[in-house]
């Protein structure tokens, strides 16, 4: 069986899905985890940093806030870029910049 496998796939990806492309396991496997799951459709992603670059943009819209700390992970922080929500950033671990973050969004669909 690994010969079989090595012969059709080789190694492996030269690069991340988003170089390479999506290939047929990727499809495969994301069916299988969204039947298994009971889910419409499941995404992968190579690493978190991918996730969290792909995850508020797909979540949030315009019409919503994302409210975050200044001192989040760069793949946090990249991902809230992406999206088109509206950003607040507080103060990190500062409750009370936190709250006026929080009131400052009042207005927003979902914060």
């Amino acid at each position: 069986a690994a010969t079989q496998a090595l012969d059709r796939y080789g190694y492996g990806m030269a690069s991340v899905r988003f170089i390479c492309g999506t290939q047929e396991e990727h499809k495969q496997l994301e069916a299988t985890i969204s039947s298994f799951l009971g889910l419409d459709d499941t995404i992968l992603y190579g690493s978190c940093f991918d996730a969290n670059g792909g995850l508020f943009e797909t979540l949030l819209g315009e019409e919503d806030a994302i409210i975050s700390d200044a001192l989040n992970h760069a793949s946090i922080i990249d991902g809230v870029r992406l999206s088109k929500a509206k950003r607040f950033r507080y103060a990190n671990n500062d409750m009370a910049d936190l709250e006026a973050r929080l009131k400052e969004a009042k207005d927003c669909r979902f914060r």
